[in-house]
């Protein structure tokens, strides 16, 4: 079993609020076998030494929704709006897009993110790429996939997306959910209600699932044990997952009261994608829709940002996704403007993340027996979450990342 002792850490593990300078971690295989500080680490000369130099060193980040195959739109490079990237890499053929989709997928994990949870994809391309990475035939970064997400006729991800199937009736949906989890799904994934990416055509406050409709494709993934969440932008589209017995709320753009009790009492998970919505509303400003841009704003933008707020203050898990254009850094950064101290950010993307993929005894902090998926920057991130772009190293499973080894060339 390949052996690697990393020394002279500042070590932030996600576990501890403070950094714990001058530590070392010995990694065995894919697990963290040993962690201390100082000297009194093993001299067992047949282990290679990595000396981290005082930079820091803590787990590597989770971005919980992706689209994989259109990742790549968050950059300022690629121009358009949002609507009109979509349809055109939605048309595209799937042979392209799959392409895309290892490429994304690896520049996530260049950027820090060796976990990424996909919650739709046309063709279910995020299953194969999932099972391709699991299966050896490239490396890349831990999938998991919702295959398509579940929508009514004509409801969100039906139009320029692509990535629904449709569904009518608890019936419809109840075979809906069994048959995204027997082509793979990890998670299973509803559309509530409306979204940004295809307006004018549909608001994010529309109603679009019954509540019967609801029950039946939650109770499926319950059936199987798998976590069920739900594209929710508008209150009463949350509030009726809510009362349907979902597990997990995405974007959550109007939380009330009631909605935030709920949450709070059964442990909902909440995963805003601030950064996202932002970039949505922002690439229509600048691409020749300045109303439709304001109404974003007004009444999603600056009403999310109050939801995380109240959020945070009940105690609500908060997780960190960017959705399509969306950024990890700049998500985290809106965590602390909406009240998160530095490590709590931080923690959206590590230890409260590996929860909401149900790992989280196995990923998102550093510590004795668990998954070696790990990042070293230069400098710490608790001081300014934007260090955590000048990245040193980044490891999956143990292993140091690098092109070579993203390809698997060895293996052949």
């Amino acid at each position: 079993m390949k052996r690697t002792l990393y020394t002279h850490c500042n070590l932030i593990d996600c576990v501890s609020d403070e950094v714990k300078p001058d530590s070392w971690i010995l990694i065995e295989g894919n697990r963290i076998s040993k962690i201390g500080t100082g000297n009194d680490y093993p001299k067992d000369q047949d282990i290679p030494v990595v000396d981290v130099g005082n930079e820091y060193l803590m787990p590597g980040l989770i971005n919980l929704h992706v689209h994989i195959h259109r990742r790549f739109f968050h950059y300022p490079s690629i121009k358009g709006s949002f609507k009109q990237r979509a349809k055109a890499i939605n048309s595209a053929d799937i042979n392209k897009r799959m392409l895309l989709s290892l490429k994304n997928a690896w520049d996530e994990l260049q950027h820090g993110c060796t976990t990424i949870r996909d919650v739709s994809s046309k063709d279910r391309l995020a299953n194969f790429l999932r099972d391709c990475i699991n299966e050896g035939i490239f490396n890349g970064p831990r999938v998991f996939s919702s295959g398509y997400g579940i929508a009514c006729t004509g409801g969100h991800g039906t139009h320029a997306f692509g990535d629904s199937v449709e569904a009518d009736g608890p019936d419809e949906f109840r075979k809906a959910a069994r048959m995204e989890i027997k082509c793979g799904a990890d998670i299973v994934k509803l559309k509530g209600g409306g979204g940004l990416g295809s307006m004018p055509k549909e608001h994010p406050y529309w109603e679009e699932l019954t509540m019967d409709e609801l029950r039946a494709a939650i109770e499926e993934g319950h059936k199987r044990d798998k976590h069920v969440t739900i594209h929710a932008m508008g209150t009463q589209v949350i509030k009726n997952a809510l009362k349907a017995g979902i597990d997990g709320i995405e974007h959550g753009c109007v939380l009330d009261e009631e909605c935030l009790d709920i949450m709070a009492a059964h442990d909902v998970h909440f995963c805003p994608t601030m950064s996202g919505i932002t970039g949505v509303a922002q690439r229509e400003k600048d691409f020749g829709n300045p109303e439709v841009a304001e109404i974003m704003f007004r009444d999603v933008v600056w009403k999310q940002r109050e939801s995380v707020k109240k959020a945070h203050e009940r105690g609500i898990l908060l997780g960190c996704g960017t959705d399509t254009q969306g950024d990890m850094l700049i998500e985290m950064d809106l965590f602390e403007q909406c009240g998160l101290s530095p490590i709590e950010a931080l923690r959206t993307a590590t230890a409260n993340a590996a929860i909401f993929v149900d790992l989280g005894d196995q990923l998102g902090t550093i510590e004795q027996g668990k998954i070696a998926d790990m990042i070293i920057v230069k400098e710490n991130p608790l001081e300014n979450i934007y260090h955590l772009s000048n990245l040193t190293m980044v490891l999956k499973d143990g292993v140091k990342v690098s092109e070579q080894w993203m390809c698997n060339l060895h293996n052949w």
